[in-house]
Parts: structure tokens; sequence; C-alpha cells
């Protein structure tokens, strides 16, 4: 029975990493540096938003003055203050008044937002279904 607790989590996390993504992440941006619009995912991350893809200098100097991932907005706040005081040269382009070019529609944002938990809850179940399916058939 715990061997196949243990591959029902593994098949969880493994198919799920859509749920580490920050949906919110883009219109904090956008409010806390009064943006028109709010910004793509691609100004922090490479490819698919998650663990380990951010790879822009925003991205990394946000992550530096405390930003932390899994939907933590106050430590997104915290980072975005830091650097606007900074002067810091990752998040001018977004200070100067103008548009950011970089932008998705209200309806996106990291991971698209609210269709990131429908992925992450269609992931899960799939990887359950597997598991369970798999350890029934090393049995017989």
């Amino acid at each position: 029975m715990s061997r196949r607790i243990l591959s029902i989590a593994a098949a969880i996390l493994v198919c799920a990493p859509s749920a580490f993504a920050s949906p919110a992440y883009p219109a904090v941006f956008q409010d806390e540096l009064k943006l028109t619009e709010a910004p793509l995912c691609t100004i922090c991350h490479q490819g698919a938003t998650g663990a380990g893809t951010v790879t822009t200098d925003l991205g990394r100097a946000l992550r530096s003055r405390g930003l932390v991932g899994g939907g933590n907005e106050a430590s997104l706040r915290t980072a975005i203050t830091a650097l606007v005081a900074e002067g810091n040269p990752a998040i001018k382009p977004y200070t100067s008044g103008g548009n950011v070019v970089n932008v998705a529609g209200p309806e996106y944002g990291c991971a698209f937002g609210a269709r990131a938990a429908d992925r992450s809850a269609w992931a899960s179940a799939i990887g359950v279904g597997l598991a369970l399916v798999f350890g029934r058939r090393r049995r017989s």
C-alpha cells in the first residue's frame, strides 16, 4: 500500500509543474509600477513558468531582493520597491512612465492566470490515474 501512495505522490509532482506558477504576479507588477497593462511572464521567465525558469536580469534581481515563488505577492511587492529605490537598471524600463512593450491581455498572466489551476488539476488527475493503472499492472 505505501508503494502505491509513493507512486501516486511522485506522479502528481511530475505531472503538475504549473502548480508553482504565480498567476497574480503580472497584476501585482502592474499595480506596483502603475503600468497601463500587465507584463508577460517572460519579463522574468524563459519559456514555461515554474521552478528554475527565472532567467532574466529583472527576474534574478527580484529574487535577490527577496522574491519567492508560489504566489507570495508580498515578497514581489517588497522586491519591486527595493529595485525602484536602488534605481536598478533591470526595472528602469518599467518605471520610465511609458507603456511596457512586453505585455499580455487582461485574461493572461503567468501560466495563463486562472487556467494554471485548471491545468494543474488535470495533470494531477492524469498522474494519479496513471499511477493507479501501472500500480495494478505490476501485481498481475
